[in-house]
């Protein structure tokens, strides 16, 4: 079924053209971009905020009876936290430890969040995390860090435990419950599009998030008709992690969800789409994620930060041709500091240059998961846009043959 009709509220140019609708949509959306139109992006990206915010508010009344609830517990927690007592050492130690845990957990959630766009926070907080403690451990022979600053800043012991031996196992038990909470946070991540595409099939509407799913599908079912056309690597991908899941159910899940896999949101959808129970899914994703993966990844970080490991490192990297010397001076000099500084109690102020280039880089891939985020509400506004076109008019698009 071919559709002509020029979109006003939907695209810029004006043009019009001859094809699927849904196509003309899904390419105006992809030109919304911030660095082409940066002020139609904000404008959508403003709007898009009002309405969820308007959403907001009526889900909050709707459910008035649980928000008050809610709010009398929040009274009594800050009531508890302002006010002296004997309850008050307990309390701050309770508190403290499940802010710290919560940051881990919505450091997870941003890693998983956003079909592939979120924010890499492994590489950026949890895998240094664990590297600090680590070198630490060794550096001070202890894991029996001084509380407070830790875990906000590492310092040696005035008088450590000379008997205390360190090894792999203590490290790991040390970082454990952080890790296990950044991997519960990915978890979380990973319902967002689950619950997208679940709504999307019981309701019947149609999505272009989904359209990569139905592309999986209908390739899938013509491999055998398209043998003159190439499959590429990531379709092949697609199609296997397609397989996996829906005919091995649960351990599939599970495996995709043990092993770093980028195409999980896919996972996410395909589950939803085809009614997966909540269960299934969210058990199968959290054993992989935050039981399987995350215990993995902490191997091999604290195998790699390993004193003995580090200075293997460090010493290959200044054997490298040429500028194997100016490599190293920049590590060897961030080692050092961080040496010192766990020896003095005071902060020290000055930063190394690698230290500088890290903070750069954190800000870099921040400041792009805050575009992405900006980029996914634009776009999210104009979809609404072209279906409220649509109901207006009357149109209706039908995708049976």
């Amino acid at each position: 079924m071919t559709v002509q009709r020029r979109v006003n509220n939907c695209g810029q140019n004006g043009i019009q053209v001859k094809s699927d609708l849904i196509t003309i949509q899904k390419l105006e959306r992809d030109q919304l971009l911030f660095w082409r139109s940066p002020f139609l992006t904000l404008y959508y990206f403003f709007m898009e905020c009002v309405f969820r915010f308007a959403q907001l508010r009526f889900a909050v009344y709707r459910n008035k009876n649980k928000c008050v609830v809610a709010a009398f517990i929040v009274f009594v927690l800050v009531f508890l936290d302002y006010s002296d007592g004997p309850h008050s050492k307990v309390f701050d130690h309770i508190k403290s430890t499940a802010l710290w845990w919560s940051w881990w957990v919505w450091l997870g959630f941003l890693s998983s969040c956003g079909f592939g766009t979120g924010l890499h926070t492994f590489v950026l907080y949890l895998g240094p995390f664990i590297a600090e403690v680590t070198m630490s451990a060794y550096e001070c022979g202890t894991l029996n860090f001084p509380r407070p600053p830790y875990p906000d800043r590492i310092i040696c012991p005035d008088n450590p435990d000379l008997g205390e031996s360190i090894n792999f196992w203590k490290v790991m038990r040390k970082v454990q419950m952080e890790s296990i909470m950044w991997g519960f946070g990915t978890a979380l991540g990973e319902l967002p599009p689950y619950f997208m595409a679940r709504g999307a099939r019981l309701s019947g509407e149609y999505d272009d998030e989904f359209s990569k799913l139905e592309e999986v599908i209908s390739s899938n079912q013509n491999t055998q008709s398209t043998t003159d056309q190439p499959i590429t690597f990531q379709r092949r991908a697609e199609l296997f992690l397609h397989h996996l899941i829906l005919r091995a159910g649960f351990i599939g899940i599970l495996l995709c969800a043990s092993i770093p896999n980028p195409l999980f949101d896919l996972a996410g959808v395909t589950c939803g789409h085809f009614l997966v129970p909540f269960w299934s899914f969210f058990g199968a994703t959290f054993i992989g994620k935050a039981l399987i993966k995350v215990h993995l990844q902490q191997l091999t970080v604290i195998a790699l930060s390993s004193e003995h490991h580090v200075d293997s490192l460090v010493d290959l990297m200044g054997r490298i041709p040429v500028y194997g010397n100016r490599l190293q001076a920049p590590f060897l000099e961030y080692l050092q500091q961080q040496k010192a500084s766990l020896h003095n109690k005071e902060p020290i102020g000055q930063q190394s240059w690698l230290q500088t280039m890290l903070f750069v880089l954190i800000s870099a891939l921040i400041l792009s998961f805050l575009v992405s985020i900006i980029h996914a509400f634009a776009r999210s506004y104009h979809r609404r846009l072209c279906e409220w076109q649509l109901r207006a008019d009357g149109e209706i698009i039908s995708k049976s043959e």
